[in-house]
């Protein structure tokens, strides 16, 4: 199953020439703004956003301007199993011929029904924060998530099945001590990939550790990774594998990701009414109605290239320009 671009090198090339895909090959959803937890370092309550889920005919109608794009996202800043018709979701991209990605809290994965939507889902990533917190709102409710990927993990073997590709996702906040323990606990459960990300510290800025510490800890999960055999991604010190990995982890300079963000080339976020916003931080900067307008006629139309003229004052406290 194809998790990464094949044409790296092409890509690499179009990204230190700022030469944009015609169309986006990656699309994110906002398919609801409902979730059934409150963690302190999700910033869903600075954007005042509605507390609702996706129309299913208008998602119908969404998918159908998207046609060709490889890989959609059916995620808003909620949890994306807690829409009622999920299921159907899924069904309609397969349809569509799109590959999925999903990131969860994994507690809705607690019935037959959404074990078998997930069984659909090419890359399933499930966040877990801390293990032994269980009522805290600094992250997961993991214990019962843990049981949940086991299961999950467990039909995927029963039905010789080879996705969902399974990744565990941590946070990087401040004071977040559990992280060897955690890549501990995702070898032993058998998934595919540990994920380390610095949280979004546009609204508070507490939340975040220093650099420093977090050199200390990529060096110690990628050190422990490969004692344990499992894959450590982290965006901000090294990801990919092979030669991708070292020419990432010595020489991200060749990208020129604090020229330009890496989402420009071929990325964008359509909220729940239809509406095409640059990214999931930017959810109501509108470039275009999705409704009225071909998808194309939106990502080469004014308002976006408008954006991309202007994009790093507009994302100035986005922390995907602070990569070193």
């Amino acid at each position: 199953m194809r998790v990464e671009n094949p044409k790296f090198s092409y890509e690499l090339f179009k990204r230190f020439f700022h030469i944009c895909s015609t169309r986006p090959n990656s699309v994110q959803i906002e398919i609801t703004n409902r979730c059934n937890l409150d963690c302190k370092m999700c910033p869903k309550g600075n954007y005042a956003l509605p507390e609702k889920d996706i129309d299913l005919d208008l998602f119908n109608e969404l998918v159908k301007k998207i046609k060709g794009v490889d890989v959609v996202l059916p995620v808003g800043w909620g949890e994306s199993f807690f829409h009622p018709e999920f299921d159907k979701i899924i069904d309609i991209l397969l349809d569509a011929g799109h590959r999925i990605k999903v990131t969860t809290n994994g507690m809705l994965l607690n019935n037959e029904k959404s074990i078998e939507t997930a069984l659909k889902i090419d890359y399933l990533t499930f966040s877990i924060d801390m293990l032994d917190n269980i009522h805290s709102s600094s992250g997961h409710n993991n214990p019962r998530a843990i049981q949940n990927i086991k299961e999950l993990l467990h039909k995927r073997k029963l039905k010789n099945k080879k996705k969902p590709f399974i990744a565990v996702q941590s946070v990087l906040y401040k004071n977040n001590k559990e992280i060897l323990d955690i890549i501990k606990l995702a070898s032993d459960l058998g998934v595919d990939r540990v994920n380390l990300v610095r949280p979004y510290t546009k609204f508070n800025k507490s939340i975040s550790s220093t650099f420093e510490d977090r050199l200390q800890i990529y060096r110690s999960a990628e050190k422990l990774g490969k004692k344990l055999k499992i894959r450590v991604d982290m965006f901000e010190y090294s990801t990919f594998k092979g030669y991708k990995r070292l020419l990432w982890k010595y020489f991200k300079s060749i990208f020129r990701i604090n020229d330009w963000c890496p989402r420009l080339y071929g990325f964008c976020y359509i909220t729940l009414d239809g509406m095409v916003t640059p990214c999931c931080a930017l959810p109501r900067h509108i470039v275009g109605d999705l409704k009225k307008e071909t998808l194309t006629q939106i990502w080469n139309g004014k308002n976006m290239k408008e954006f991309r003229k202007h994009h790093k004052q507009i994302c100035r406290d986005c922390h995907v320009f602070k990569i070193r």
